[in-house]
Order: structure tokens, then C-alpha cells, then sequence
């Protein structure tokens, strides 16, 4: 399939994104305007760069603490919200409990190529 050819079941998906949010032009040779919320993230972005490297190796080993172990606290904030959700105990049964005959059925399969072809 070219790339220039829509798919109608998913034009309604499509369309908004590509219009709105990516707003992509008609082609190369027509750029379109200047994001300035896009401009603004970018120059915000260099703008951290700059100061991060301008302490040098002094900081970094700070930053270094900071991102390495913030990841795992989030996994456990998120974990500890999970547990306290309704229904949370249905899911760790099906998780630990896991029914090994389904694995072994088509139709999960099925539905799933089919899903993938839409």
C-alpha cells in the first residue's frame, strides 16, 4: 500500500492527529509556520542543558542519584496507588493465578490478528 493512499477505517482516527496536533503541511517544499509552544519546549530544553553542564562533574554526580533511583520511586508510588484501587485484588489473582489452558486457544489469537489488520 502507498503511503499517499487512506484507509477509510481509520481516517477519523488519523485526520485529527495529523491536522491538529503534528499540523503537517502539503509537502517539503511547503514548511508551514513556526510552533511556538514547540519553539519555546526546545529552547526550555537547551536552556536545562546549558545549566546542567555548566557546574560540570561537581553536580552530575547529584543528577546521577536523582535519575537513577526517582524511576523506582515512582514504580513503587504507582504500585502502592494501585493496590488501593477497587477491583485490584481480582487482578493479582488472575496475575499469580494465571489459567494455562487459555494460552493454548485460537480465538484469543484470532481476535487479535484480526484487530491488527483493521
Amino acid at each position: 500500500m502507498r503511503w499517499q493512499e487512506r484507509n477509510t477505517r481509520t481516517d477519523h482516527l488519523v485526520s485529527p492527529f495529523s491536522g491538529k496536533v503534528l499540523q503537517v503541511s502539503e509537502g517539503i517544499d511547503h514548511l508551514g509556520v513556526i510552533r511556538w509552544e514547540l519553539a519555546a519546549c526546545l529552547i526550555l530544553a537547551w536552556i536545562l542543558v546549558y545549566f546542567s553542564i555548566w557546574k560540570s562533574v561537581k553536580s552530575s554526580g547529584r543528577v546521577l542519584y536523582f535519575t537513577a533511583t526517582f524511576p523506582y520511586v515512582l514504580i513503587l508510588a504507582f504500585l502502592a496507588h494501585s493496590f488501593t484501587l477497587e477491583g485490584s485484588d481480582v487482578g493479582l489473582s488472575y496475575f499469580f493465578k494465571p489459567q494455562w489452558e487459555l494460552l493454548g486457544d485460537s480465538k484469543a489469537s484470532k481476535q487479535y490478528t484480526e484487530v491488527q489488520e483493521l
